[in-house]
């Protein structure tokens, strides 16, 4: 059975006041409508997720609550290890999620959630601007199994 993965890079954030300070960027008024025009976009389509895993960063927080407003997002979790996370450490995410999911929602920070989707398609071409989502079709039966260029882009939306 395939699984969906849907990578999205949080909403446009304030600037940072050093490294101290990051993780408690706040989503610009920007940021907030970008995501409110995605929302609209998902729930036009139909979109749902049966889990979502976030950093729990102020912006990526946010970000799943807004979208979480109209949504379907399943089970939600935290998960501190995708807060500046390496491609290894997102690999390593997605391995621990259980298999009875399918379609899964990881809100994340660049350069990490780009390395991803670069890695798991084999397109490397697409950066991921704030509030962007890509949505991708992985030939896995396991989330154990999602390794490099797995995956087949389905969707961008920005």
């Amino acid at each position: 059975m395939k699984k969906t993965l849907t990578l999205l890079r949080h909403g446009e954030a304030t600037m940072g006041e050093g490294i101290r300070n990051d993780y408690h960027r706040s989503l610009t008024p920007n940021g907030i409508l970008q995501l409110s025009r995605l929302t609209n976009v998902l729930v036009s389509s139909g979109v749902f997720f049966d889990y979502t895993l976030y950093s729990p960063a102020k912006r990526t927080t946010k970000t799943m609550e807004l979208l979480a407003e109209d949504v379907a997002m399943g089970v939600k979790v935290a998960d501190r290890s995708i807060y500046e996370a390496s491609l290894g450490n997102l690999l390593q995410a997605i391995h621990r999620i259980d298999d009875r999911y399918q379609d899964v929602l990881l809100i994340g920070h660049n350069p990490g959630i780009s390395h991803l989707q670069g890695y798991l398609s084999g397109d490397s071409s697409i950066l991921f601007l704030p509030g962007m989502l890509v949505r991708l079709s992985l030939e896995v039966s396991s989330w154990s199994m999602v390794s490099s260029s797995t995956a087949h882009v389905l969707e961008v939306i920005q």
